[in-house]
This record gives C-alpha cells, structure tokens and sequence, in this order.
C-alpha cells in the first residue's frame, strides 16, 4: 500500500509538470479525440452495418447508432466550438493550480490525511454499532399504533 501510495505521488508531479507545460495542447487534443472517436466509430458502424442483410435487424440498429454518434459528435463539436473562452480559460486555471501544487508539495499530503481520518471515523462507527448490537437481546415490542384498534371511536 506504501508503495502505491508513493508510485502515485510521483506519477501526481510528474503529470502536474507535464500539464503545466502542455495543458492546452492536451485539452485541444482530448476534444479532438473525442470527435474523431465519435466520427470514426459512426463511419465504422455505417461500414460494418453492410455486412448484415437489409432485412436483420442489426442493420438497422447499426445505422442508426452511426446517425446518433455523429449526431452527438456534431453537438459536442458546436458546444466545444461555442465554448472556446471558457476552455481557454479552464487551460488558465490548470496551469495556474498546476504551478499552485508544484510550489507547495505539501498539499499533496491532504488526501492521505483525509483517508486516515474517515478511516478512522469507519471505525468509530463499527465498534459503536457492534457495541449497540451486542448490548442485549432483541425482543418485540407491540407496534406503536396498536392501541388504536382497541379504542372505540365515537362519531
């Protein structure tokens, strides 16, 4: 677990030194993926649908699957399109938390922190629930709205 925990913290500056360099270029090119995922897999369920007759239903399914990723590809590009200050303003504020978390290596610990303490509270809360469980036997109690169905009622 220690070791993970290490592999991860190096693996964490590591990434943090490589996104304050290339945030931009990554975040352009995840967007650009994502486009070229969604259009290449709508011409490749466009193309595979030939493989299957015009009478199976796979056909058709596969058809329009390549209709809805594209159509969503194309959404995704207009909403990327539209949203291009804010993106570049979202690169700002990740090279800005990047050197942020590189200047002070200490914040890194804050996580680990956290795990001991809600591990911590974990185990509180079992020991108090086991204690609860294991104070005595249950017994059935008769239901709280009971004693209306003795009552007579009036009207």
């Amino acid at each position: 677990m220690a070791i993970s925990i290490g592999v991860a913290v190096v693996t964490a500056i590591i990434y943090l030194l490589i996104l304050r360099c290339c945030a931009g270029v990554m975040i352009w090119m995840s967007i650009i993926g994502i486009l070229g995922a969604m259009g290449g897999g709508g011409y490749w369920l466009y193309i595979t649908k030939d493989t299957y007759a015009t009478t199976d239903p796979t056909h058709m399914y596969m058809q329009y699957g390549a209709y809805a990723l594209w159509a969503v590809g194309g959404a995704f590009l207009i909403v990327s399109l539209c949203c291009c200050s804010r993106i570049q303003l979202a690169v700002a504020i990740m090279k800005v938390t990047s050197s942020f978390i590189y200047r002070t290596p200490t914040i890194i610990l804050l996580p680990i922190i956290f795990l001991i303490l809600v591990c911590a509270w974990i185990i509180g809360w079992t020991f108090l629930a086991v204690w609860i469980m294991s104070v005595g036997t249950p017994q059935a109690r008769p239901a709280p709205l009971q004693f209306l169905t003795t009552v007579q009622w009036n009207d």
